[in-house]
This record gives structure tokens, C-alpha cells and sequence, in this order.
């Protein structure tokens, strides 16, 4: 049995969402810190006995960005998820890589140079906080970095660095079933997609093979989570009831 888990992505209420995940019985639960939710309410997440990570910001946030002002807010906001992660003993944080402006193209190098800088800078902020920040693979989206799995898996493996793996990010990046499979990766997201668009469905309503990917990360001994990354409450119940189903919880 898989350890099953839903992002509070498809909710923005968060005692809804949290009632919600209890109701289903989730154990799993990823915090989006982002709007309309970016101050985390420590209280309400504490009153329940669920098992966090955090998703850092998502919104106007750029770790890669030229303009070092920028850059280094982005960065503090990265470093304010990994506080907030200790405070509530989540293991993980959720970050993405930086973006590519269409006027940032000719310096498409330098751009990955200054987003691995923050890499280092994020682990090296993390070490003594028991929190770990796992660098998530993008959708194939104009401007968005690191949709390319092999590149990503290099890069970490370098600074010796783990990964949270998206699969359906990586189903719009033209990757099968079986490439997807990365030894450092240590939290996945699940949502579905037909490889033309990052539409974040319910598993099964696209054309993503799951039962593939998850029977090679359980081969491989795989003890991570699986968050379930919703656009909204039905849809978690939906991937709930076709894990259910193929009998992966």
C-alpha cells in the first residue's frame, strides 16, 4: 500500500480542506503557502493529527531571477517555508526552480547558473532544521525551467540534492511511463493530463498509465508519499476511488 496524500491546491479554505482529508481518511497533507494562504495558520494545522510538507510560494516568485533584489526575496521566501516546515515537523518543502523571461532567452545560460546558486543556498540554509527541499520537475510551459528530467536529475545529483517528481508535469514534458523513474526522488505529485496540457485531473480521466509508474517506484523500494494535486475536492475523491480500485491503498 502506497502512502496517500492531497494538496490543500484544490481547496483554498483550509479548515474545509483539512475536514475534507480527514473525512477521507488521507494521513498525507501538502500545505500550499501560497495565496490566499500565504501566512500559515499554525493553530488550525496543529489541531489535526495529519503528516505535513509544505509547497513553497508559487506566485511572483523567481529564485533564478536576473535582478538580484528579486532573487534574494525569492530566495527568503523559500527560506521562510523551510522555518515554517520545523515549526510543524514536516520533512519536506516543495520548491520550484526559477523561470525564464521571453527577454531573459539570450542569457538562458546564466539564468540556470543563478538558479543552481540558489539551490545551494537553500540546502545549505536547511541542514540543521531536519527539513529537506525537494527541487520539482515543470510542465512543459513556455519560460518554465527544468521540464527536462535528465538535466534536473543531473543538476541534483551534483549538489547531491533530492527531487519531488510530478508526474504529470513530466507527461507534458513527452516522458513515458517507463523514464520516469529517479532514485532521488523522494516526493511525488499525481494528477493526470492527455500530454498537451498541464489540466491537473483526476487520475484516470487522462491518458497517464499510473499503475506503470507506481508498481516501478514499489519494485524500486520507494518509501515516499504520493500527494494528490487537485484542482478541486472532487477530484481528490475521484483519484482516491481509482487508487482504491487498482488497489494501491
Amino acid at each position: 500500500m502506497i502512502k496517500i496524500g492531497a494538496s490543500s491546491l484544490a481547496e483554498p479554505n483550509q479548515e474545509k480542506f483539512l475536514e475534507y482529508c480527514a473525512d477521507l481518511k488521507i494521513k498525507y497533507v501538502e500545505i500550499v503557502k501560497s495565496y490566499p494562504n500565504h501566512e500559515i495558520n499554525f493553530e488550525l494545522i496543529e489541531s489535526y493529527n495529519f503528516k505535513y510538507s509544505i509547497h513553497s510560494p508559487l506566485i511572483d516568485i523567481n529564485i533564478a531571477s536576473l535582478t538580484p533584489s528579486i532573487r534574494k526575496a525569492s530566495i527568503n521566501e523559500m527560506k521562510q517555508s523551510i522555518g515554517d516546515a520545523a515549526k510543524i515537523n514536516a520533512q519536506n518543502v516543495v520548491i520550484h526552480p526559477g523561470k525564464i523571461p521571453f527577454s531573459g532567452k539570450p542569457y538562458e545560460e546564466t539564468i540556470y547558473e543563478i538558479c543552481n546558486d540558489s539551490f545551494k543556498i537553500l540546502k545549505e540554509y536547511s541542514q540543521d532544521t531536519g527539513v529537506k527541499p525537494l527541487i520539482e520537475n515543470m510542465p512543459l510551459i513556455e519560460g518554465f525551467m527544468y521540464y527536462d528530467l535528465e538535466k534536473l536529475y543531473e543538476t541534483l545529483k551534483n549538489l547531491e540534492m533530492e527531487m519531488t517528481f510530478d508526474i504529470g508535469h513530466a507527461f507534458t514534458a513527452g516522458y513515458t511511463e517507463n523514464q520516469m523513474y529517479f532514485p532521488i526522488v523522494k516526493h511525488i505529485h499525481i494528477h493526470d493530463n492527455n500530454g498537451d496540457d498541464d489540466s491537473h485531473l483526476p487520475l484516470g480521466e487522462g491518458t497517464i498509465k499510473f499503475n506503470d509508474i507506481i508498481n516501478k517506484y514499489s519494485k524500486e523500494n520507494y518509501k515516499g508519499t504520493y500527494i494528490i494535486e487537485a484542482n478541486n475536492l472532487e477530484s481528490i475523491q475521484k483519484t482516491h476511488q481509482y487508487l482504491r480500485k487498482n488497489k494501491h491503498i
